[in-house]
């Protein structure tokens, strides 16, 4: 009789967990994410590299 109680109590706890709605899917908002954005710094002329930087770069990369 024990036996058969506990098996009930254990089907009863079982057929509510099936039948209790599932929480819904967290999705973080991501919509502003892009639009926060920063403007590039201006390139002045003292900071353009000469011929001679571009060359031993180059040789370096290669």
């Amino acid at each position: 009789m024990k036996t058969k109680s506990i098996v009930a109590a254990l089907f009863f706890f079982a057929v509510i967990a099936l039948a209790a709605p599932t929480p819904p899917e967290r999705r973080p908002n991501v919509s502003n994410k892009a639009l926060i954005t920063k403007t590039a710094p201006p390139i002045s002329t003292d900071s353009k590299a000469s011929p001679a930087d571009s060359a031993a770069l180059h040789k370096l990369a290669g």
